[in-house]
């Protein structure tokens, strides 16, 4: 999708890392093991998606064209200490915004 095309999307969207902490909870729970990579790719894959069925803006935040793919520069920020190892804590801002919904800690195992 062209940028003029995806800045013209109806909404506001959400927050980046809102959407990687839902991604992670499933991650979590299910045990499966999710890099800051394979993140970015399900992120992008779920916003285009969701921006393809429904004609509105998921994310607050647009991608950003890098060499291995899509990166969303939040959510890299976030998740960028990780390296190539699977990611063990939800994003501490969207933890402190939405706690309640994760409990009180930002620990996969919490």
């Amino acid at each position: 999708m062209s940028e003029a095309k995806r800045s013209s999307l109806p909404g506001t969207g959400i927050d980046p890392e809102l959407i990687a902490n839902s991604i992670l909870r499933r991650a979590f729970k299910e045990k499966i093991a999710v890099s800051p990579m394979k993140l970015q790719k399900l992120m992008f894959f779920i916003t285009c998606l969701y921006q393809r069925n429904t004609g509105h803006r998921l994310l607050t935040e647009s991608f950003q064209p890098w060499r291995y793919g899509p990166v969303c520069g939040a959510v890299y920020g976030e998740f960028k200490s990780f390296g190539g190892n699977p990611i063990t804590e939800y994003a501490k801002d969207a933890m402190v915004a939405v706690g309640f919904l994760f409990g009180s800690s930002a620990k996969s195992g919490s």
